[in-house]
């Protein structure tokens, strides 16, 4: 029986072996599952890849720090599927569905330092001029300039806002250029984004796309508040600004005036409206709106342009538009 026994122990050990060998063989195994390359399949890596946050180290353990090849020996950018690998055709399209700005939105919540990681931190693609990203965003700050996100090549304010929208009744857009560009009725402050939101001086500034996703905080200017004197407020749910000096939320009291005279009670004060940030357009703000023709608590009288001659002609027409909603009452 020992020859018999032999004989099993010696077909066993080789049938270990061989496993062992084909177990151990890369080409005979494949790192990706079936269906890998195949968009319709649920294990297709584009799906992997944008749905981990992790995938993208994941590819470069085998594929290299630039997915050129890496221990695989298998770049993909050399792939059929990419001619720009990591992404997928149509991402420079700005027509096309899969276009980089709406993954960013989507997937990146507008943090494109994320992007630094193939295109380097000044996003010239690292010498590689197919990654280079100021080929396309040739503005000074490259693709952190602020009309990369939102705005156009007028001015950073919406339209177009984060959400891709360009309608003034979207919340995002509103009344952005109203207050931007919009002089009919003053010129006495810096028409920025300052006035209502903290500026950041960089991109990567601190509350900036680090408390994404929208909406922005609001944070008033001086000019809003009258110096400190009143409270802005805004809402969001309805898409209001009220209890804003711009839109008549000021007291003037005649004690401390040095024209009394102009007085029919001890206070001259606005109107305080409450502004619907999206009703652009509707005349809100027309003149007689923010306080009244004349104002509460002003003598009776329609002629502004006999005490406010700088201010105002005798057609109601602002003739100084820095002397309008500046913080002050000029009169003479």
């Amino acid at each position: 029986m020992r020859p018999v026994y032999k004989s099993i122990l010696i077909l066993v050990t080789t049938l270990f072996v061989a496993a062992c060998v084909n177990e151990r063989t890369p080409a005979l195994t494949s790192v990706h599952p079936e269906g890998w390359l195949d968009k319709t399949s649920k294990d297709f890596h584009g799906k992997l890849v944008e749905e981990s946050k992790t995938a993208p180290e994941s590819c470069r353990s085998c594929h290299g720090q630039n997915y050129e090849g890496g221990s695989a020996k298998v770049s993909c950018y050399d792939a059929q599927c990419h001619s720009s690998y990591p992404h997928p055709e149509g991402f420079a399209d700005s027509t096309s569905g899969v276009f980089h700005q709406n993954y960013i939105r989507s997937a990146a919540n507008w943090n494109i330092a994320q992007c630094q990681e193939c295109h380097g931190v000044d996003y010239a693609g690292e010498g590689n001029p197919d990654k280079n990203c100021l080929t396309c965003h040739t503005q000074a700050e490259g693709p952190e300039a602020c009309n990369t996100c939102h705005g156009s090549s007028h001015n950073p304010g919406p339209p177009v806002d984060l959400q891709g929208h360009t309608a003034t009744t979207f919340i995002g857009v509103g009344a952005h250029q109203t207050h931007l560009t919009d002089t009919t009725l003053t010129t006495a402050f810096e028409r920025d984004c300052y006035l209502c939101h903290k500026k950041p001086l960089i991109y990567a500034a601190s509350g900036h796309v680090d408390n994404a996703p929208p909406p922005a905080d609001i944070d008033f200017a001086l000019i809003a508040s009258d110096s400190g004197r009143v409270e802005p407020h805004w809402d969001h749910g309805s898409a209001s600004c009220s209890n804003v000096y711009c839109h008549g939320n000021f007291k003037l009291l005649r004690d401390s005036s040095s024209f009394a005279f102009g007085y029919a009670d001890s206070v001259i004060s606005g109107n305080n409206v409450t502004m619907k940030w999206t009703d652009v357009g509707s005349g809100q703000a027309a003149c007689g709106t923010c306080h009244g023709l004349p104002p509460t608590g002003h003598v009776e009288s329609t002629a502004c342009n006999v005490c406010h001659p700088r201010v105002v002609d005798s057609d109601m027409k602002i003739i100084n538009k820095k002397l309008h909603i500046n913080g002050h009452a000029d009169v003479f």
